[in-house]
């Protein structure tokens, strides 16, 4: 059984009231209302998986800073509670965290912490991270 490697940008919103603003991924960040994010990705698969929670996954055509999604288990994944945004994942090709990083820094400025193949930026409205991780191709 072989493995792929991936690397998952997760992005979660904490519950604190701050003047820090949630970090923003392509125009989505926590809060965005499930309703606009249909708009946004049209062949979004969204499942309710509680009277409160519902989980979308995007497929296909999905890239994030230049790297595309092209394996089994790549692509958007959000979570909306209550229909609102509290989690948002990006999982790309192969070994890429070195090509994200900096375009992320760039943007957000040095990471809080940050490892060869991982960084992470915190602020007390959430925090957004970028690592290399195993996954299973089956």
């Amino acid at each position: 059984m072989s493995s792929e490697a991936l690397v998952a940008i997760i992005f979660f919103a904490a519950q604190a009231v701050s003047v820090d603003q949630p970090y923003e991924l392509k125009g989505e960040a926590p809060g965005m209302s499930l309703k606009q994010f249909k708009a946004n990705h049209k062949h979004a698969d969204c499942s309710k998986r509680s009277p409160t929670l519902v989980t979308c996954t995007v497929s296909g055509g999905v890239s994030f800073a230049g790297v595309p999604a092209i394996g089994r288990y790549q692509g958007i994944h959000a979570e909306f509670i209550d229909e609102r945004m509290t989690s948002l994942d990006y999982t790309v090709t192969l070994s890429s965290a070195s090509k994200i990083i900096p375009v992320l820094t760039e943007k957000f400025g040095k990471p809080t912490s940050s490892t060869e193949s991982s960084a992470e930026w915190k602020n007390s409205v959430g925090t957004l991270s970028v690592s290399d991780v195993w996954m299973p191709s089956n």
